[in-house]
């Protein structure tokens, strides 16, 4: 059975409008929930990213906008509110690593400064639980967080407090005493400092020790880098070297060091930047065959028989259930989806549902639908929302994906390459037939698009293949990759390009 026969709303809403309505912000640190709510409300895992890292993954990856960071401020929230869970937030813009790396005086430096900022956070964290407070070992802890509070709380402090490498010492004395079988190993029991550098294994072996205290084993402690996207250059050796020196630390840490399953270091990267990786480092397929854990939101046989099954239609429906509560609109709780939006006018879609149909113009995240449905509070739309007020709101959101996808390429091109590569797409948006792959090659040459970039309009769908005699599209994103050679095949460019160069073609 298809799935049009599942879509009749049981309410039909009068005198209502969108007015006020809010179903959230593309980027979840913005996400401001001003009708009462907050993101623990909002948010549900239902691609299972929790049970996965119970399972022992621990790089999270995705396409931008498929929600690493909404699941990262969910567990930064959750750690808040629930006195079990303590966890730490790490992004590049926290620290200043280059002026901690010139003091340094070993070849892994980058090595050294994450596992550094992961020791650090694990103190933190340890202390917040306010456990074991009568122990000798966390009353040390503590004094020693105290006495070097510049470089335990590295990201607040260094950048202004340590300008010299002189300052970059750590004093282990209040360690000392309690601690004396572990630091002995290491250090004259006359020297009370040292480089922050040296001391990391001593405070690596403390940390695994207080971890075996029967007072901490029913907390989880989580440390999470996140935004490692953020000014990074797939062009540049040595931010790809960097970023692999924090995934072997992060895999030590956690297959190695910290026997606790409940204490993880979790790495939230876009796929695209860890498919990039390769041949920096012989390591880097099996790490990620091994940890990786790519977020997915689209089912094809879920697509093909059941859209309601589709987690982003269960994603999107708990958003707008939650408006119609708000705003005391009866709506259909079972799939608020249909009382949003008439589907009963196919024909409008082509013949498809209004989902599926709104889909089609989409990358099959859940950023897409939030910028769909962006501010559509601050206009005043009918419920429920005819096929003109869809595509009212279709033109409004193929600006916003343009301007996500240029930002998306930054970690490859420089800003007037990708200007040059929109060129590209535009000249086959107004193609008479869809291009060949030699015409393509000659649209690329014609804006000074190196060629062998072909290949990256199609990773990142920009562009996608269809075979030339028939209806058969691959969109890597939701599908496949074609199968074949490139000159087997047409080109055409997702539905959200074409209506942002061709406005007339939203039909």
């Amino acid at each position: 059975m298809g799935f049009l026969s599942n879509i009749q709303p049981q309410f039909k809403p009068s005198k209502n409008s969108t007015k006020g309505f809010y179903i959230g912000t593309p980027e979840a640190e913005g996400e401001n929930f001003r009708i009462g709510q907050n993101l623990k409300d909002f948010y549900e895992d239902y691609n299972d990213i929790t049970d996965n890292i119970k399972n022992g993954k621990f790089i999270i990856s995705g396409r931008k906008g498929t929600g690493k960071s909404a699941y990262v401020r969910y567990i930064t929230e959750n750690s808040s509110e629930e006195r079990e869970l303590y966890s730490a937030l790490i992004k590049p813009s926290d620290y200043n690593l280059e002026t901690c790396i010139q003091t340094v005086e070993n070849e892994l430096k980058f090595e050294i400064i994450f596992e550094w900022l992961i020791l650090t956070r694990l103190v933190n964290l340890i202390l917040k639980t306010h456990e074991g407070v009568a122990t000798n070992e966390i009353q040390a802890l503590q004094r020693f967080q105290d006495k070097n509070r510049g470089l335990i709380d590295i990201d607040k402090y260094m950048p202004l407090e340590y300008t010299n490498s002189t300052n970059f010492e750590i004093n282990f004395a209040p360690l000392k005493d309690v601690f004396k079988p572990i630091i002995s190993k290491n250090f004259s029991n006359k020297l009370i400092k040292a480089p922050f550098y040296v001391f990391i294994p001593s405070l690596r072996e403390i940390i695994c020790h207080i971890f075996k205290f029967q007072c901490l084993e029913r907390f989880d402690f989580i440390i999470m880098f996140d935004d490692l996207d953020v000014k990074f250059k797939l062009s540049e050796k040595s931010h790809q070297e960097k970023l692999l020196d924090l995934i072997r630390i992060a895999k030590r840490y956690n297959c190695e060091y910290l026997t606790r399953k409940n204490t993880r270091i979790l790495i939230f990267l876009r796929d695209d930047i860890g498919r990039r990786l390769g041949g920096i480092d012989s390591d880097k397929n099996k790490i990620f065959g091994s940890y990786e854990y790519r977020i997915n939101w689209y089912n094809y046989n879920d697509a093909k028989y059941d859209e309601k099954k589709l987690l982003l239609r269960k994603f999107i429906n708990k958003r707008i259930g939650i408006n119609f509560n708000v705003h005391s609109i009866p709506y259909n709780e079972e799939d608020p989806w249909v009382t949003l939006i008439d589907n009963s006018v196919c024909e409008a879609y082509n013949n498809k549902t209004a989902f599926k149909y709104i889909l089609d113009f989409t990358f099959y995240r859940p950023r897409d639908l939030i910028n769909f449905f962006n501010n559509i509070g601050s206009e005043d739309l009918p419920i429920p929302l005819s096929p003109d007020s869809i595509k009212f709101l279709l033109k409004k959101y193929t600006r916003s994906i343009v301007e996500e996808l240029k930002d998306e390429l930054t970690a490859l091109f420089e800003c007037d390459m990708i200007e040059n590569i929109f060129d590209v797409l535009k000249d086959v948006a107004k193609s008479y037939t869809d291009p060949s792959y030699e015409q393509v090659l000659d649209f690329m040459e014609n804006h000074d698009v190196d060629t062998k970039h072909f290949d990256t309009l199609i990773e990142y769908s920009l562009l996608n293949a269809k075979e030339p005699n028939g209806n058969k599209f691959y969109y890597n994103y939701r599908e496949q990759y074609p199968q074949g050679c490139y000159e087997e095949y047409v080109y055409v460019l997702p539905r959200s390009l074409y209506v942002y160069f061709c406005p007339e073609k939203l039909i």
